[in-house]
This record gives C-alpha cells, structure tokens and sequence, in this order.
C-alpha cells in the first residue's frame, strides 16, 4: 500500500509492504540518474545511491515485497486531493550471492523503446468467439512470448494502458448486451489480476491516451447503452474523476496522445464521422480541424516523424466505405500545419485492428477485412521515414479483431 501526503511543500511517501526499509527525502537539485546495485547490508550506502535517482522535491519508499525482491517508488503529490505523481517506480532483485541487488522492472522509461506487446481479450475467428486470454508478442526479436494469466471473464471493446507499473484493462463487454465498469490491473512482479478501480459507468468502444505518466484519460464510448461525450482520468491510486465534455458524443474514435498536452482524435463522433479534433489540456479546449477524406469509426491513429522529422499522424482502417471491399487508404495529418495528405493504401479496409509505435515505426495488428467474418492475424509495419507499408515476418498469434494492446518494457514481461 501507498499512502501519500503533502507537508511544508515536500512529499512523504510510506511504503508499506512488508517492512518499511528507508524514507529518504531528495531535495530539489538532485539531477543524478539510476540505481543498478545496492548492497544489502549495508542500507546507509544504498539510501545513498536512492537518492540520486530523481529530480524535485520528493520522498523515496523503499519496501520489502517478498525475501527475494524490493520495490522502490519516488512520488510527489500532484493536487490538494493527494493524487500521487509517479516520479520513478523500479523493482530490484537478489543476485545468486544473496547480497547484490539489481534492477528488475523500472517505470517510466522511454515509451517509444518497448517491444513487448501484451495483447488483451478480443474475439477470435468468429464474432460470438469471446477471449480471456492474454498474448505476448516481442516486436524487436519478431517471436511470440508466453501468454500470461488470463481475465476472469472474456473481454472485448475494452480499454488497455500501463499505469505506474500495471498493466489495466479497462471497461468493455464481455457479451453482446453486457457491458463492464470493471478496471483491472495485471502485476508482473506478482504476475496476477488484482481490483485496481472502477468507471462510473459500464463503457466499452473507448480509446485511452495517456499525456502523463500518473493518470490516463479515457474518451467517449458506449457508455450506459449509448454514445457517450464523456471524458475520465484514472489515477495511480485507481480513483477516477471527469474531465472534459467532448465536443459531440461518439463511440469508436480514434485519438492518440501529442506530447504532454494535447489529443488528436478522428472521426466516430455521432453527427460526423469525418470529424477531426485538438484537446488542449492545459486549457481544457477543443479545437476543429479539417475534416477527414473518409467516414472512419474505430479508425487508429499514431504519431511518427518522416525523413525530414516532421511531426506527423497515420489514420488508418476503421468502417471507410459503404462498400467496404478493396484498398483502404489511409490519411495523413501534418501537425504544423495542420492540413492532411493522401497516405498509402493496405491491400484491404482493417477494421478493429490496432496500432501500436515502436521504434520511429508503426504496426498494425490483427482486426478483420472490412465487415467481413474475415479475421486476421498478420501484422503490417508503416516506415515512418519512405510512408510505405511492408508485411511484418510476425503474426499475431491467433486471428483477432476488438481486442486491446498494451506496450510493455522487455524487463517486465519474460520471453
């Protein structure tokens, strides 16, 4: 358990696990980096290395989890409701001496450098085939991992992101008429799904983005059994609370996080699917942009930067077409100047599939061709640098479509 409090503009925070090692206070010119190694013996050296892991002003808690493992957080506290800022959260183990610590799993490194792709619920093969499961694949060495524990029930239409050091889904339905309001949370230090929070409401059809690494924000849905305008961030300690209003209801957007301040999003939106969006957050505004070529619900959208590092957005898949057979093209938003370009074709129109950023490149996982019962497995990479799509030599284990993906350290997930 993690409690958290704000006294004189410092952070204390209490790690209580099994037994509380060190509470050590950094102070606010510290801009050293890491821990690899403490000994175990002598904690005053490595209360020493703790504190030159982080900036600000903050508390250090450092916790017996188990007698082979200690979990280390650097939090400060984020609003008057004592919501806590994940500043540094990292995991050491024992080395085959019994004295020698080492990391194990740190949060938050660089999201653009995680190969592990944890793939969650979905349906398979047909519409009415439901999935628990959870798949692993590794898009750096191309293979498949093993799967880890499975959700109690089947999910899809849900939710998914890394949130501290767990990984949640969130929401969705696990029946055609069954929705859930359930947010739960995969430990991979424990490897098990705990109760991490709940929604106010059952939602599904929502995309999460996430412009900090202490709160995720989920946007619109299917929430209560109709299109939803609602926005909600899910903090650190699983509390949830509204934001802003969208400007219309929708379900089936897409949206992606730009930097630390802003959303795009595209299409879905009940009056118009061709709709396109800028949230600012700081200033809690909407902005239209131009509107998209095609009609789009679930489309996938991520930022890459091309050849010459402009900073822009792929639009890809979701129902374009009355008739929605043939080659899908996909737009292309110019993030300076605001304007979109013709982007390249995929043999077929995806639908429900996902896209994930790996790298400077993007991939395109699984779904259906078009609203076919056509599922597919295969995964297709975007070069960010030509704009081109090439056939990844990797697949995604089973045919899936409106499943959720989460990006995921290689040290916390084994392979």
């Amino acid at each position: 358990m993690i409690r958290c409090s704000n006294s004189r503009e410092r952070t204390l925070v209490l790690a209580l696990v099994f037994k509380l090692f060190w509470v050590v206070e950094v102070s606010s010119d510290v801009n050293l980096f890491g821990i690899q190694q403490a000994s175990k013996r002598s904690l005053d050296v490595c209360e020493l290395s703790v504190t030159k892991i982080t900036k600000g002003s903050s508390i250090i808690g450092c916790a017996s989890l188990c007698s082979t493992h200690l979990s280390c957080h650097a939090f400060e506290i984020e609003d008057v409701d004592q919501r806590c800022k994940l500043l540094r959260k990292w995991c050491l183990n024992y080395d085959d001496d019994g004295q020698t610590m080492r990391t194990i799993f740190e949060a938050p490194p660089k999201h653009d450098d995680w190969s592990r792709l944890i793939i969650i619920g979905g349906k398979e093969d047909t519409v009415t085939n439901f999935k628990s499961t959870i798949e692993v694949i590794d898009l750096e060495d191309a293979k498949v991992c093993p799967s880890l524990p499975s959700l109690s029930q089947p999910i899809f239409y849900s939710g998914a992101e890394i949130l501290g050091d767990k990984f949640l889904s969130i929401g969705g339905s696990n029946d055609f008429s069954i929705q859930s309001a359930e947010i739960q949370a995969y430990d991979p230090l424990y490897k098990n799904w705990t109760n991490f929070g709940t929604l106010p409401n059952p939602n599904s059809h929502f995309p999460t983005v996430k412009l900090e690494d202490h709160w995720i924000l989920t946007l619109g849905g299917w929430e209560a059994d109709a299109p939803s305008a609602n926005t909600y961030q899910i903090f650190l300690n699983g509390s949830v609370s509204r934001g802003p209003d969208l400007p219309h209801t929708g379900y089936g957007i897409g949206a992606t996080a730009i930097g630390k301040n802003y959303v795009f999003m595209v299409g879905a939106f009940t009056d118009n699917l061709r709709n396109a969006y800028i949230l600012n957050w700081e200033q809690q505004t909407f902005e239209e942009q131009s509107p998209l070529t095609l009609n789009r619900r679930y489309a996938q959208c991520q930022p890459y930067r091309d050849k010459n590092n402009v900073l822009k957005i792929l639009v890809v898949g979701g129902t374009t077409l009355s008739d929605p057979s043939g080659p899908t093209p996909a737009d292309i938003f110019v993030w300076e100047s605001k304007t979109w370009l013709p982007g390249p074709s995929l043999e077929d129109n995806h639908y429900h599939s996902r896209l994930v950023k790996y790298d400077g490149n993007l991939f395109l996982l699984g779904g259906s061709f078009g609203l076919s019962y056509n599922f597919v497995s295969m995964i297709y990479k975007f070069h960010s640098k030509n704009e081109s799509w090439t056939i990844f030599p990797l697949s995604v284990p089973v045919p899936l479509r409106e499943f959720a993906v989460v990006t995921a350290p290689r040290e916390a997930i084994e392979c």
